[in-house]
């Protein structure tokens, strides 16, 4: 029997038992089927994948049409679970600037909503990712807010990413971690240091306190100094003389 013939609740049944790839290559296949089985293609995207609800999973990847279409299909959930505050923060993290934006313009997360204490600013800075971090203010982001438990603002998680890139803490070969960073092919070291030194300066700029002391203390100059960040300590010490600090 011919595949088109069979009832559409067989053909159904069938594709369930795909994976997504497979599914996809099945609805390729004809049209006729891609106007039947989208909508289970559909059900398989907004399914959780690796161990995270799908919408984080889609902003660690970039995906922004994933991100589209389960704000679409599941945006109560998104709200209620807190699915959005685990995606805004990775989104921020990997420097995803146009997801930022969907899940903010969406309505589903605060630019101020914490995830274990830290903002959405915090991971961006963290991670040394400038666009994202003028992206997060524009939307009202706290330059000062503090981690709940070190104390520590946007600017000092911008200087503790710097010392961690400058002191050869990350490997390579530790994907993860450096892709977070922004690591990948042609990217150096000395590029990413540069980029972080931008979160500090855009920081700055937008009114980060040089003063602020976290839980042990120490302000993000001390931080510097500490671990000798040459280009960081100029911005810092030149910010601490202003007067308006």
């Amino acid at each position: 029997m011919p595949l088109l013939d069979f009832p559409i609740e067989v053909l159904r049944l069938v594709a369930k038992h795909l994976s997504p790839g497979d599914l996809n290559s099945f609805l390729s296949a004809n049209r006729h089927l891609a106007v039947v089985l989208t909508p289970l293609l559909h059900d398989f995207a907004v399914q959780d994948k690796d161990g995270l609800p799908a919408l984080e999973w889609a902003a660690i990847e970039g995906y922004e049409d994933l991100v589209t279409l389960i704000l679409k299909r599941k945006k109560a959930e998104c709200t209620d679970i807190g699915w959005a505050r685990g995606a805004l923060h990775q989104a921020s993290a990997y420097g995803h600037e146009a997801i930022i934006g969907q899940l903010l313009n969406s309505g589903v997360v605060e630019v101020q909503s914490r995830l274990d204490g830290l903002t959405a600013l915090h991971y961006a800075s963290r991670y040394g990712k400038e666009a994202a971090i003028k992206l997060l203010l524009e939307h009202g982001a706290e330059v000062n807010a503090r981690d709940g438990r070190s104390n520590d603002t946007a600017l000092h998680f911008a200087v503790h990413g710097f010392e961690c890139v400058a002191g050869g803490r990350r490997m390579e070969n530790e994907l993860g971690i450096w892709r977070t960073f922004g690591g990948g092919p042609g990217v150096t070291c000395s590029g990413i240091q540069k980029g972080f030194l931008a979160c500090v300066k855009v920081l700055l700029e937008k009114g980060a306190d040089a003063r602020l002391k976290d839980s042990c203390g120490r302000t993000a100059l001390d931080i510097a100094r500490k671990y000798k960040l040459g280009d960081a300590i100029g911005l810092l010490e030149e910010a601490r003389l202003r007067p308006n600090l």
